[in-house]
């Protein structure tokens, strides 16, 4: 059955810079909203942030006028009354014409975010139950406390709050009843079942940050949740309804007919397992039961039971996994990974890790991990160990690898990283190297893309919470298929998204089942096969 939404998190209209493939027009909203199925969108004017709040506001109000499916977000500051004619009614106005929300960007208009800035805007908006919204990283947290507390009938939205910044979203969420947040950037690891235990899931909102994101990534974060159909209910759409003073039952649903999803997106659609297609994932973590704190980052149910329990209930085969403890300082990491592929065979494979700091862990990293267990890739970590990738202390390592056609995976999230790839691949012909977080942008994919088709075995891996909108077509188009790569940071961010991310993309599905898990079976299966043709 189709589950009614409302993306509380869009925006249209022209940005000061803008990737090609990125929609911006409210036709393409239109068209992008049928395709993923939202029923209704609260939007915002990107030319709003960018050059004026009142020209941005009209363009909005005009798009609303046009389709019953959207509603309007009025682009604000504090006080108008400094800066226009009509600066003391403006906000009655936008009320008057049926502004549901207004939002505020105080970083990058350059005003405050404190109760002696906003006192007269938040009585306003209090008195007619109209909420704010902020983007979280546009304000400091503090700030948006200090808003709540001296406000409290003013109900705050927080939007793009990501899963990293939990040790602060959760305290507040649980402590103001008038503090809602959107799930447009916090992806952790079973994100719903979380606020669900810890504050409930009334305040919790359906946002797709739309253009910028694919909108199906942030749609599997409610139907692969765990929740009840009634609590999925809510948070794709009725909490919003509520909130926003929208009319729900006028939102149609979409005919099935006109449906243009493949098999595997209309799986993702309804929250099914993918049991008809192989996936792979070729990026995630784990962290031993024991550690469920890690110092950097929040990472929740991180053992290899709750990670196999959260495959089966999407359809993932197989995970490649580097515990977080080999990312960092701890030696037990291998044991970790091993202790997992032993428990799941065929359902947990391994990355070797090796913190070259201590060159007396290499010996039994290849003599046990890879000869004995049968651990098929080797994960260095640069960012942590602040390490060149061609520091002679990995040369031993890569050399073994190379003679075994392991796999190797690396944090790309940079032009001198892949660079550097680029040409480690001329050096070890034999590994497949796998560029991590392809995805995250543009400006990387670009990069990753361009060495992809130019080595023979240097490879895309996407996974990233920007979930880049078109990206996953993009690096198809200037790749190839056979050159893309399924994975998804499990456990640091849920895997449903990233999944989506692949299943809703524009592309054959034929292309869509070689990222997904043919075209690493297919590396997997050269591993250890040294001297054969």
């Amino acid at each position: 059955m189709q589950r009614k939404y409302i993306d509380i998190h869009a925006a249209m209209g022209r940005t000061n810079f803008k990737e090609p493939e990125i929609p911006y027009t409210a036709e393409q909203l239109k068209e992008e909203m049928a395709y993923y199925r939202m029923h209704g969108a609260l939007i915002t004017s990107q030319n709003a942030k960018d050059y004026s709040p009142v020209m941005g506001n009209k363009q909005v109000l005009k798009a609303v006028s046009e389709n019953p499916r959207l509603f309007a977000a009025a682009v604000i500051i504090p006080d108008f009354r400094f800066e226009m004619r009509e600066g003391e009614t403006y906000l009655q106005t936008l009320a008057d014409a049926g502004v549901r929300a207004f939002k505020m960007y105080p970083s990058a208009f350059q005003h405050g975010f404190d109760p002696f800035t906003l006192e007269e805007t938040a009585e306003f908006m209090a008195a007619r139950n109209i909420p704010l919204m902020v983007n979280a990283y546009d304000v400091k947290f503090e700030d948006i406390r200090q808003v709540l507390s001296a406000f409290p009938k003013l109900n705050i939205v927080m939007c793009n709050a990501y899963w990293s910044a939990n040790r602060q979203v959760f305290p507040m969420m649980e402590r103001f009843e008038n503090l809602y947040m959107d799930i447009s950037g916090n992806q952790a690891n079973d994100i719903l079942p979380l606020c669900k235990q810890y504050f409930g899931v009334d305040r919790v909102l359906f946002g797709s940050d739309y253009p910028n994101k694919v909108t199906g990534g942030i749609k599997a974060l409610v139907e692969y949740s765990g929740l009840s159909e009634e609590e999925k209910n809510k948070v794709a759409a009725e909490n919003a309804a509520k909130l926003f003073r929208i009319d729900l039952d006028a939102l149609p649903l979409y005919e099935e007919s006109k449906c243009r999803l493949d098999t595997l997106a209309k799986k993702m659609d309804e929250g099914r397992p993918l049991s008809d297609v192989l996936v792979i994932d070729a990026h995630t973590h784990m962290v031993d039961g024991a550690h469920e704190v890690i110092s950097s980052t929040p990472i929740y149910h991180g053992d290899a039971d709750a990670m196999v329990q959260k495959m089966d209930s999407l359809g993932i085969d197989t995970i490649l996994v580097s515990p977080w403890e080999g990312i960092t300082t701890v030696e037990t990491a291998n044991e970790t990974a091993q202790a997992a592929c032993e428990k799941y065979p065929g359902r947990v494979l391994a990355y070797a890790t090796y913190n070259p700091h201590y060159p007396e862990d290499l010996e039994k990293v290849i003599e046990f991990y890879h000869e004995e267990c049968r651990f098929v890739g080797i994960k260095p970590y640069p960012p942590h160990h602040k390490l060149s990738l061609k520091d002679t202390r990995y040369e031993r390592w890569f050399a073994y690898g190379n003679e075994n056609r392991l796999l190797m995976l690396i944090h790309a999230d940079n032009p001198d990283t892949i660079r550097t790839v680029d040409e480690l691949s001329e050096v070890y012909p034999e590994i497949s190297f796998i560029l991590a977080h392809g995805g995250m942008s543009y400006p990387i994919a670009r990069k990753a893309a361009e060495v992809a088709k130019k080595r023979a075995n240097v490879y895309v891996e996407i996974t990233y919470t920007a979930l880049t909108n078109g990206v996953v077509e993009y690096l198809v188009a200037e790749a190839g298929a056979d050159k893309v790569l399924y994975g998804s940071d499990m456990p640091m961010r849920d895997p449903a998204p990233q999944l989506a991310w692949v299943c809703y993309a524009k592309i054959p599905e034929a292309d869509k089942r070689k990222i997904l898990g043919g075209n690493a079976k297919r590396l997997l299966m050269r591993c250890f096969t040294k001297g054969e043709s």
